[in-house]
């Protein structure tokens, strides 16, 4: 019988019914073709993108060329553009508007055209974690600046127009409704039980072990009990922490291991699918107070929206999380 569930930190609610995966499938997903043109990301090619704020490459290497490992640029088509100061909302109540202003970067993640996450190196995902961390450290300093994300997608369904693999950070001015909904929903959980809900979630998700994919000595992955999605992990800090940028530099490795052997476990079980994965951090002027905890959301992009989801907000997975636990945990790889 499908199960419906309850998600305390969205206040959402997610229906799983198996039944549908089985489905009859008229439609399959198209795989895209690259196009010819030079690739703006690949090294040899820095003139193609804006001026690099940040990159990681041998001291001495000059800006601007080869040599790098990491490389962070503005996005030459942002969608949030940069400001002295924080306009004023206008338009009134009913058709309220505002600047879009903010940052937005893309962070190139290997010199060498790859187009997935598995195609990298423990040690070359640890540099784009740090880079990560370093964003975000930088935006923190921002005035202007409330709230950071970052986000990848990979494959033309998860999103993505340039197969070189890539994130995107952005930083905003406001704090999106969705996010401003979960953090009043975690500091309301704090008040009254006096405990950050995601480190409640973790203790219980130890305690069942039915969803837990994989532990290390710092770090757990485990499909969320309210999965929005079909194979939906999150990976998550075992100790509290709500800022991703006091990831130190022994974490950075960690979760780059643990990172890209979930990334590889689902390819081998899903065939490589499209997929999104989020850096969800605190609010910056909000991590001390001890109810945020920051996560890396994995989310495959192996079903679509429909009419009922548009409809009414809740979501059908026909993979419970127990059964896309099971799967991922005992996925075999070469």
């Amino acid at each position: 019988m499908p199960d419906i569930r309850h998600d305390p930190l969205s206040d959402r609610w997610v229906i799983i019914a198996e039944d549908r995966a089985k489905r009859p499938q008229d439609f399959t997903a198209v795989r895209s073709a690259r196009t010819e043109r030079p690739c703006p990301f690949c090294e040899g090619h820095e003139r193609s993108t804006p001026e690099e704020v940040l990159a990681i490459r041998p001291e001495g290497s000059p800006p601007q060329g080869p040599g790098w490992s990491v490389r962070v640029v503005p996005n030459k088509y942002p969608v949030l553009q940069a400001a002295d100061g924080d306009a004023p909302a206008t338009g009134g109540q009913l058709f309220a508007s505002r600047p879009a202003t903010g940052i937005h970067e893309v962070i190139i993640e290997s010199p060498r055209h790859v187009t997935r996450t598995t195609e990298l190196t423990d040690d070359e995902l640890r540099e784009v974690i740090l880079a990560y961390r370093h964003r975000l450290r930088a935006a923190r300093r921002s005035k202007n600046i409330v709230y950071g994300l970052i986000f990848k997608n990979v494959g033309p369904r998860a999103g993505a127009t340039i197969e070189h693999l890539h994130s995107q950070f952005v930083g905003l001015s406001l704090l999106p409704s969705q996010t401003q909904q979960e953090v009043r929903n975690a500091k309301a959980y704090y008040e009254a039980q006096r405990q950050c809900i995601f480190c409640r979630m973790i203790e219980e998700e130890f305690r069942s072990d039915v969803r837990v994919v994989a532990r290390s000595n710092q770090f757990v992955a485990y499909c969320p009990y309210a999965s929005f999605s079909p194979y939906e992990t999150w990976i998550t800090p075992r100790e509290h922490c709500g800022a991703f940028d006091e990831l130190s530099d022994q974490q950075a490795t960690e979760l780059a291991g643990m990172l890209r052997k979930l990334l590889r476990q689902m390819d081998h079980i899903l065939d490589r699918p499209a997929y999104n994965y989020l850096l969800q951090s605190s609010p910056f002027d909000s991590c001390a107070d001890g109810s945020y905890h920051w996560r890396v959301a994995v989310l495959p992009r192996i079903t679509t929206l429909a009419g009922f989801e548009w409809a009414t907000g809740c979501c059908i997975n026909p993979i419970a999380p127990e059964e896309a636990t099971r799967q991922l945990k005992f996925a075999t790889f070469s």
